[in-house]
């Protein structure tokens, strides 16, 4: 166990120790929420708060703030957090103690307190590598088994939407798990460069994540450099890098509703298509709705009614020379005027066709309506076209299994609800008041993420509200 916000510590580096209930509720929501994600995480025991006690003074942002910097100093109540986990050892205090133990000047204690904590990763997290041998085979199969685990749970990480912020060895468990809820946030409009804590940078945004959870695994393994060869690490790294790859790739697949067991050919495609999807995102889509409503685009049936030539039409192409477009289908993206011809999206890819060779069949409106709701802004009707186009590709890809059992494996690994920045917010503004029934609520309604529970529906499987976008504290903060 571990409390956070129990009092200074000999680490507290000249802070008061204290937590307050704002970041204290934040922690509570989030890592139970994790955890019911099915992403390893530490886990909260409970929320004690400091009722008409100890206040501390901290930094925040006023109602008309819209900079990333507080302009305003408040106090808050102090509270303090149980968490609960196998271990809390991190990769920096292994690398701590491999620093000692290599200096020029390291002493046989310093040299013997690195095996020791080595040993104790050992005990706590990987009791079954290798047990009775000696221990730098240990810890050659330790670190594997660590390569593994850092795939996983940043995998885990990008498919609900959760940038940790400040992912360095210092925040970095060893057992692979989430842990120091301080900087994190959960994606809402979707930007590759997303983070919640201005101090993350580009090394610790949303996507570059897998980058920075190998660069703590590469510090973890030099600090196994006492025990294990230089050429073995390096080919620990290697391998470490290939694990993130696969499981980052796969994780991306599942989300789009492909199966395990598909073809390679199916992967290289699928692979192609969730590109092209990361970059369709970036214009104002919403990550966790999208996903999620992506489901029912692969339910729905697209029926054939009369319908013009517009962008978004899906048309029948026939009478060209060659015959192996005719009587296939395509997504029309924009009309041409210099050339009198329409872009068609087809099978063979973009296609420059007279409208003489184009018979329209559905304008897509049924289709889009199904992933409309996650759009901030209105798509133009090129933008618009794209999207159908990408939606009919994929449609018509062997994901494996019928569309009925693909949506449904869809909705168990994209969750319907998280924890959005602006409702935790509400909890924690009405707990400082003494009210905490929006906290309770969201407890209970993060035990089931990935259920439809309708009763919540209108109120948290929604768009950022505009009175919170840009706000600081909310979407950025220190």
């Amino acid at each position: 166990m571990q409390l956070k916000g129990g009092g200074q510590t000999p680490f507290c580096r000249g802070a008061d120790g204290r937590a307050v209930l704002r970041s204290s509720v934040r922690e509570f929501l989030a890592s139970e929420a994790m955890f019911n994600l099915g992403v390893d995480t530490t886990r909260a025991l409970s929320l004690i708060v400091s009722d008409g006690g100890e206040m501390a003074e901290r930094p925040w942002y006023s109602a008309s703030n819209h900079d990333s910097d507080p302009d305003m100093m408040i106090h808050e109540t102090c509270a303090i957090t149980t968490r609960v986990a196998p271990s809390f050892l991190r990769v920096g205090h292994i690398d701590l103690f491999a620093r000692r133990a290599t200096a020029s000047s390291a002493s046989p204690e310093q040299i013997k307190e690195h095996e020791l904590m080595v040993e104790h990763a050992l005990f706590r997290e990987y009791p079954d590598c290798c047990p009775g041998a000696p221990l730098p085979q240990r810890a050659c199969a330790m670190m594997r088994q660590v390569s593994k685990r850092f795939a996983k749970l940043i995998s885990g990480w990008l498919r609900v939407g959760f940038c940790q912020g400040n992912f360095n060895a210092d925040n970095c468990l060893v057992g692979g798990r989430t842990m120091d809820y301080g900087p994190f946030g959960w994606i809402e409009r979707y930007d590759p460069s997303f983070a919640k804590w201005v101090g993350s940078s580009m090394h610790f945004a949303f996507m570059n994540q897998p980058q920075a959870g190998l660069a703590n695994y590469a510090t973890l393994a030099k600090s196994m450099q006492p025990l294990l060869p230089v050429e073995t690490l390096q080919d620990l790294i290697q391998e470490a890098q290939e694990e993130m790859r696969i499981a980052v790739a796969a994780m991306w697949r599942s989300k789009l509703g492909f199966n395990f067991d598909i073809s390679s050919e199916v992967q290289v495609e699928a692979d192609a298509l969730w590109k092209q999807l990361e970059s369709m995102m970036r214009f104002s889509v919403d990550f966790t709705m999208l996903f999620r409503l992506l489901a029912q685009s692969l339910e729905i049936e697209e029926e054939v009614s009369a319908a013009e030539l517009v962008p978004g039409s899906l048309v029948r192409i026939h009478g060209l020379k060659s015959e192996a477009l005719n009587d296939t289908n395509g997504t029309l993206l924009n009309f041409v005027s210099s050339s009198g011809r329409w872009a068609v999206a087809t099978q063979d890819g973009d296609k420059s066709l007279k409208p003489e060779n184009l018979e329209a069949l559905q304008s897509g409106d049924q289709l889009f309506a199904t992933i409309a709701p996650a759009f901030y802004d209105a798509p133009s009707p090129e933008r618009r076209a794209a999207w159908l186009a990408w939606l009919r590709r994929w449609r018509s890809l062997d994901g494996g299994g019928t569309e009925e059992a693909r949506a449904e494996a869809m909705r168990q690994l994209n969750p319907k609800y998280i924890p959005r920045e602006w409702m935790l917010v509400e909890a924690y503004d009405a707990a400082s008041r003494g009210d905490y029934s929006i906290m309770h609520g969201l407890y209970q309604l993060f035990l089931r993420p990935y259920d439809e529970q309708p009763e919540f529906h209108e109120k948290y499987f929604r768009l950022t509200p505009p009175c919170y976008r840009g706000k600081g504290g909310v979407e950025i903060m220190t």
